[in-house]
């Protein structure tokens, strides 16, 4: 069986990847790039993350970190996901090697937000 590990962002804790999970990720990822966007049904149950960024992985992939809350094995907190394989910030979704998210506000609108307002 073939599987990938995951950091988290919980310790040294590890979620482990497995091949139908990433056939399914990447199966979405392509459905995406044929051009449909994500449904509302896909979004309805997807965890939040919220005060996210772009964090480099091995190679030209990168992952999201932020705050979660929502996840179906993860408690509401910080958290790294797995590898993004397509994301649209202005649509608020991104959609990782394991499941879609729905995107609050970044750390980058956050901080453009407070600097604009003198806070």
């Amino acid at each position: 069986m073939t599987s990938a590990s995951v950091d988290r962002g919980r310790g040294n804790a590890m979620t482990v990847l497995n091949r139908k999970t990433i056939l399914d990720g990447l199966r979405a990822a392509a459905v995406i790039r044929a051009g449909e966007l994500p449904t509302e049904a896909d979004l309805a149950n997807a965890p939040t993350l919220t005060l996210w960024t772009y964090e480099p992985l091995s190679g030209e992939f990168y992952r999201l970190a932020g705050i979660v809350a929502g996840h179906p094995r993860l408690p509401d907190g910080s958290c790294f996901t797995s590898a993004v394989l397509a994301i649209d910030p202005c649509l608020k979704w991104a959609r990782t090697v394991s499941r879609f998210y729905k995107l609050g506000p970044s750390i980058l609108e956050i901080t453009k937000r407070e600097n604009s307002s003198g806070a």
